[in-house]
């Protein structure tokens, strides 16, 4: 019975060591695996940053602290809508909140938000409702500078409405005049 204990026992032994080299193997594969993950996001060209179901900051790449100019300590924890100028920050928080409500796996956005320089910066925003392997809820977005398009956007719509404001007078000119008009072409 002692030879047969003994045999169990290494037995025992033997497996409770391959479990433990299985277990620091996978350890390091997902510490490497992370290591890479990070590299990636750090790297990325867009603004990475992950918000809470309160609506706090829990996360942003360095392009979201440079394109920002505010320090990590100035960003994490506070709420996503403290960067967005006042004219708009009750409609985005509106925007997220239905959003946040309804269920969807993804959304997009444009904001504009306030620099640590005082400067407006429009923003497309993609964001992705994430669930955690323990049922954590949050929300990973990915946010590109649209500034530039929204400048032209409104130079157009601006242009555009000249444009009216002229038809608009040269029309009521032309339908005003006390004289004929013709037009013909080159024949």
């Amino acid at each position: 019975l002692r030879e047969r204990d003994r045999r169990r026992i290494e037995f025992l032994k033997d497996l409770n060591a391959d479990l433990e080299a299985e277990i620091e193997q996978r350890t390091m594969q997902l510490i490497e695996s992370e290591s890479k993950f990070r590299q990636l996001v750090e790297k990325a060209t867009e603004i990475i940053y992950n918000v809470d179901l309160n609506g706090l900051i829990t996360y942003v790449n360095h392009v979201g602290i440079v394109q920002y100019g505010y320090s990590e300590e100035d960003i994490i924890g506070k709420p996503f809508t403290v960067f967005i100028p006042e004219p708009y920050k009750s409609e985005c928080f509106k925007h997220y909140m239905e959003f946040m409500l309804s269920g969807k796996s993804s959304d997009y956005y444009e904001t504009p938000v306030i620099t640590k320089f005082g400067s407006q910066t429009w923003f497309g925003q993609n964001t992705n409702r994430v669930v955690d392997n323990d049922g954590t809820i949050y929300f990973s977005v990915f946010a590109r500078d649209i500034d530039k398009r929204r400048r032209a956007e409104e130079a157009l719509g601006q242009a555009k409405l000249e444009i009216e404001k002229s038809e608009i007078k040269y029309r009521s000119i032309i339908e005003n005049m006390q004289l004929g008009l013709m037009e013909v072409d080159l024949d």
